[in-house]
């Protein structure tokens, strides 16, 4: 039965792609091992309540939504206003076109750089392809007494769901970016006091939801508040990178959703040496920055945590456990298949480090990948409500990159990476960055 307080219904459609994969966390698993949800058939799926949670979450931010998110999205129990109903409805999305891997990653200490002291940071997770879709499907119950805001508040969504957002395995690993496939979002209206509408309504909702006729295509809303990059890496030639999986003997790789292998540098590997040399451009300008090693020596690892309420520029940006950061690096995916050219054997030796020789029986071997005219890896950086200095950071930070004063992987011996190009996708507010320099 349909209430009689809704006039008229709109229903969404929006086809999604995941360009790095995503991990949302399922019941199973243990304390250092997180499988992925999945629904009745085994397939991964994505629960209407993380959309809800993560969209609502979005639109706290948004001004023009101050009045009515709670009409919209429903009252939180503890407010003390009554069991208001969302306005909303998101349906769980069943993953399709996926496979799924394994990644191993350690816990590590920001303010050392190094593992954390407390123990038990080594973890892996299971998680959904490179490439993986989904189709997502909302719905709108309305009063139709203020329909424009409905629409503007279905375009917002729409835009959040097409790069505005990151689901599950936390944007700072790098993965859960989605986009609109195909720039096909559908909408549909159905007015709930016509009964040939209503008729429409049912037969879509529980017949052919997703290639009904009365889905009419529209426009998909750009982000406004959004800086981003594309930005092509490469080895230089002569150089060598190893950015392990597991135990960091072999060059980590992602298998895509179209069933093949691809190199690997994971976003959480960018992101951390990007954080240390954006702090030392922030201390270099006078930024008043608590989250350092000194602060973590005087108050503990723990206590540490709330110094975000300093004003603290790096903490604003990247994020801590108290408040979510702005910026977002995308694993970089190698721009074609595995080819076992690109790696080469090395064979090394421990070096104790207090006394600058080898330590017996510590002979020991990995594989690198090396450079090739052809292998190249992609990356998208973003920065939400961006500010010129933040900007002018990035770019620092990516000329260092550059200029190898800024080294990934294994050893400080090789790590070398250049960037080959970089791709401005958007630019709200035209803030100033200047391109890399490659001519020395």
């Amino acid at each position: 039965m349909i209430d009689d307080e809704i006039k008229v219904v709109y229903a969404m459609y929006i086809p999604l792609v995941f360009p790095e994969g995503f991990a949302i966390g399922g019941p199973k698993g243990s304390s250092n091992f997180s499988e992925i949800e999945r629904n009745g058939e085994n397939h991964p799926v994505i629960r209407g309540t993380t959309l809800a949670g993560l969209l609502r979450s979005a639109a706290e931010d948004e001004p023009a939504f101050d009045e009515v998110l709670e009409d919209y999205f429903g009252y939180p129990l503890d407010s003390g206003l009554g069991r208001g109903e969302s306005r909303l409805i998101f349906s769980d999305s069943a993953v399709i076109n996926y496979s799924t891997n394994l990644s191993t990653h350690n816990l590590i200490n920001r303010h050392t750089s190094s593992t954390s002291i407390l123990g038990k940071g080594l973890f892996s997770l299971e998680r959904v392809s490179a490439g993986a879709q989904a189709d997502v499907f909302i719905r709108l119950n309305s009063d139709g007494r203020n329909e424009e805001k409905d629409r503007e508040l279905l375009n917002f969504l729409a835009g959040q769901l097409n790069g505005g957002i990151f689901i599950g395995g936390s944007s700072n690993r790098g993965i859960g970016r989605c986009l609109v496939r195909g720039n096909q979002i559908g909408l549909a209206r159905f007015d709930m006091r016509d009964a040939d509408s209503v008729a429409n309504y049912l037969d879509m909702l529980y017949f052919d939801q997703k290639t009904s006729d009365f889905f009419k295509p529209i426009s998909i809303p750009e982000s406004s508040q959004k800086f981003q990059i594309k930005v092509t890496l490469q080895i230089p030639k002569g150089q060598d990178l190893l950015c392990g999986a597991g135990s960091a003997e072999f060059p980590v790789s992602v298998f895509s959703a179209d069933g093949k292998e691809y190199w690997k540098i994971p976003g959480s590997s960018l992101r951390g040496v990007f954080r240390n040399w954006m702090s030392r451009l922030a201390a270099r300008d006078g930024e008043r920055l608590s989250d350092n090693v000194e602060q973590y020596i005087t108050d503990g690892e723990r206590d540490v945590l709330t110094l975000h309420k300093n004003n603290d520029a790096i903490l604003d940006l990247f994020g801590s456990l108290n408040q979510r950061g702005r910026i977002h690096f995308c694993d970089a995916i190698s721009s074609r298949p595995v080819e076992r050219k690109d790696e080469q054997k090395r064979f090394h030796v421990v070096i104790d480090r207090f006394t600058g020789g080898t330590n017996d029986g510590k002979l020991f071997s990995n594989t690198v990948l090396v450079s090739s005219d052809n292998l190249k890896f992609e990356t998208e950086i973003s920065i939400d409500k961006p500010e010129q200095k933040e900007v002018i950071w990035l770019q620092k930070a990516l000329q260092a990159l550059h200029l190898g004063l800024i080294r990934l992987g294994s050893s400080k011996a090789s790590g070398r990476l250049e960037v080959s190009s970089i791709n401005i996708l958007a630019n709200p507010k035209n803030l100033i960055f200047e391109t890399i320099k490659k001519d020395f």
